[in-house]
């Protein structure tokens, strides 16, 4: 952070909290699924995971979907190019956010100061 780069996390949404607080600057992207019917596929198609531990993860994503309003962005994951895309032009258009300009105010009180000047040589 310090040294400018972006930090993207992959947390859920108590650690989303956690660090919204620590970092109150922070945008918050909530990935959300196309549909219940592609999540549980996307869960089921891993094959990893017990029922038990299937139905778990399914009981957290309901909890979750609840908390969809903390977070400034959504994002459907319909496929993964585009999801990228989106979250890659939230990225982009969280840095051309004026809070986020350093020196935004000086460079446009010299803005203003110049054409305070180039005004008075033509009246």
């Amino acid at each position: 952070l310090s040294g400018g780069r972006h930090v993207i996390m992959d947390i859920d949404v108590q650690g989303a909290a956690q660090f919204s607080r620590a970092f109150p600057q922070s945008a918050l992207i909530f990935i959300i699924p196309p549909s219940i019917d592609v999540l549980v596929e996307r869960l089921t198609r891993r094959g990893s995971e017990s029922r038990d531990a299937l139905l778990t993860r399914l009981r957290s994503a309901q909890v979750e979907l609840h908390e969809i309003g903390r977070y400034h962005y959504v994002v459907e994951n319909d496929a993964l190019d585009p999801a990228v895309a989106r979250v890659s032009a939230i990225i982009d258009a969280e840095m051309t956010r004026r809070e986020r300009a350093p020196m935004l105010d000086e460079q446009v009180a010299g803005l203003i100061a110049r054409l305070e000047r180039e005004i008075t040589n033509y009246v």
